[in-house]
C-alpha cells in the first residue's frame, strides 16, 4: 500500500513538472508544421546566430499539414485552407517587419531549419528560405545569398507532407 501511495505521489507531482515540453504533443510524431518564435522580438538576423534547438518555439504551430490544402514538392508552393488561410492572412497584414518573422520548420519533435516570413517589399534580403507574405499560393523560396544547404527538399518533410495526404510531386 505504501509504495502504492508513493508511485501514486511522484506521478502526481514530479512527471508533470519534468516534461517541459517546448513543442506541443497533440499530433503525430511525423507531423509537418510551422512554429513562431516564442519571442516575437527576436528577429530573423538574431535567431539565425542561435543555435537552433537552443530557439524558445510557440506553444502551438502557425501552421501545420493540418492547414494545407496541396503541396507542390517541385516548386515548394502551397496552398492553404480553412484556418490556415486566415492566419497567414493575418499575420500578412498585422505583423509586418522588414527584417521578417523567423519560423521553424519541424517535422515530429524534430526542428529542420529556420526560415522567415518576408514582405516582398522589404528593402533587406531574406538571409534564409522564406516564405513571401504578399502572394496568392505562399511559397517556401530558397535563400538567394546562403551557401548552406537548401533544407526543403529534406526527407523527413517529404515524408511528413505525403503522409498527411496534400504532397504533390
Amino acid at each position: 500500500m505504501k509504495y502504492t501511495l508513493r508511485l501514486f505521489v511522484l506521478c502526481v507531482f514530479l512527471l508533470p513538472s519534468a516534461d517541459n515540453a517546448q513543442i506541443n504533443t497533440d499530433f503525430s510524431s511525423t507531423e509537418f508544421e510551422i512554429y513562431l518564435l516564442k519571442d516575437s522580438l527576436v528577429t530573423t538576423v538574431q535567431a539565425i546566430k542561435l543555435p537552433l534547438d537552443s530557439l524558445a518555439l510557440a506553444s502551438k504551430p502557425f501552421l501545420s499539414a493540418r492547414d494545407i490544402k496541396v503541396y507542390h514538392w517541385s516548386t515548394h508552393e502551397f496552398d492553404l485552407q480553412g484556418r490556415g488561410d486566415s492566419v497567414f492572412q493575418k499575420m500578412s497584414v498585422d505583423r509586418y517587419t522588414s527584417a521578417g518573422v523567423p519560423f521553424v520548420i519541424v517535422v515530429g519533435k524534430q526542428r529542420i531549419y529556420l526560415g522567415a516570413f518576408w514582405w516582398p517589399f522589404s528593402s533587406t534580403i531574406p538571409p534564409v528560405t522564406y516564405i513571401t507574405m504578399s502572394t496568392p499560393h505562399p511559397c517556401l523560396s530558397p535563400c538567394p545569398i546562403c551557401r548552406r544547404p537548401d533544407l526543403r527538399s529534406d526527407q523527413r518533410i517529404h515524408d511528413a507532407l505525403y503522409d498527411a495526404g496534400v504532397l504533390v510531386e
